[in-house]
């Protein structure tokens, strides 16, 4: 009995020399130069196994005799696989965008260009190309979920300077139950500000809004309570040194930083930066879809039709939803 434990790994001219040998002996038996059987014993494999050695030789050449496994071969592209061009088609657009992940690509390829493929598959194909890493293993922590329950519970407000301080600021609030959002830039983060744009959200937020939830930045203070609170909304502001309470709204900075602000002209006037800001959120609340709790890929105005329509089927009574005006499915509803 060989120990396999014994042997010495083959260099890579002894590999060569077996491989030519293989090669002249399947070559003599394809002339008829020498017995199917003479074969098999110099090989020191079976007759059948000869056979098949030489079926394979025939189809995929001297690679075959290197020895095949079960499964896909390196050298034969699987008949399901995604064709070449697509596959550079979504590399292309993964260097593109670098900041979306497999799940965002897969659903901007179908609703932009037709092109369904599962996330899956994307991430296989930009793991192959070397776009992606592997993936890291997250630590769980500790969170405890605010239970919402209808748009306009709870709307997550805060400020962010993506420009840095000495830049223009950004503040931005986020309804936790559907995820609308709107986002508007200021010169300073002031309290006046902050009431001004208290104004800005309840104008064109699609729903009643109940509470206003900020941190407890000197711009959140008197000034913004007062405005809150006088137009009926309740003001909860997190406790001290948690921002993890306004979670929502903090992973909404990260998106819209990469996604909208840091692609300004740095010297571009306020005016341009809040007009393009307004198209952003636009493209934001009605087209991007969403991967967070209990979204499962719908758009923030989707996630508010659903429950306006799940409203009226349960009430039958169009008196009983709080809101002003809804685009559900193309058609206006006046409530």
């Amino acid at each position: 009995m060989v120990h396999t434990h014994n042997l010495t790994p083959m260099t890579e001219y002894q590999l060569t020399q077996l491989l030519q040998m293989k090669e002249r002996i399947i070559q003599k038996v394809e002339r008829r130069h020498i017995a199917v059987q003479a074969a098999a014993d110099l090989l020191g494999i079976t007759r059948q196994g000869l056979l098949k050695l030489r079926k394979q030789y025939r189809k995929h050449g001297e690679k075959a005799l290197l020895g095949l496994k079960r499964g896909p071969k390196s050298w034969c592209r699987p008949w399901n696989r995604t064709p070449e061009e697509l596959e550079e088609e979504v590399i292309k657009f993964a260097y593109e965008n670098p900041q979306d992940g497999s799940i965002t690509i897969s659903w901007k390829l179908e609703d932009d260009y037709g092109i369904k493929l599962h996330h899956q598959t994307i991430y296989r194909i930009l793991k192959r190309a070397g776009v992606i890493a592997d993936r890291k293993k997250r630590t769980m922590r500790d969170w405890q979920e605010v239970e919402i329950s209808y748009p306009g519970e709870r709307m997550q407000i805060d400020t962010c300077f993506p420009w840095g301080r000495s830049g223009p600021c950004v503040m931005e609030a986020i309804d936790v139950y559907s995820r609308w959002a709107y986002g508007q830039l200021f010169e300073s983060a002031t309290m006046a500000n902050a009431a001004k744009f208290v104004g800005m959200i309840v104008k064109r937020a699609p729903f009643i809004i109940d509470c206003f939830q900020p941190d407890n930045g000197p711009e959140f203070k008197s000034l913004f309570q007062n405005a809150v609170e006088s137009l009926g909304m309740k003001f909860d502001p997190i406790p001290p040194y948690s921002p993890n309470c306004n979670g929502r709204v903090e992973r909404l900075h990260r998106t819209t930083k990469y996604g909208h602000y840091y692609r300004l002209a740095y010297d571009m006037p306020l005016e341009e930066k809040n007009y393009q800001t307004e198209l952003y959120f636009q493209y934001y609340n009605w087209k991007r879809r969403h991967q967070g709790k209990e979204m499962n890929l719908k758009t923030p105005m989707m996630k508010i039709s659903e429950y306006v329509i799940k409203k009226l089927i349960h009430n039958g009574n169009l008196s009983v939803i709080q809101y002003r005006s809804l685009h559900v499915a193309g058609i206006m509803l006046q409530l």
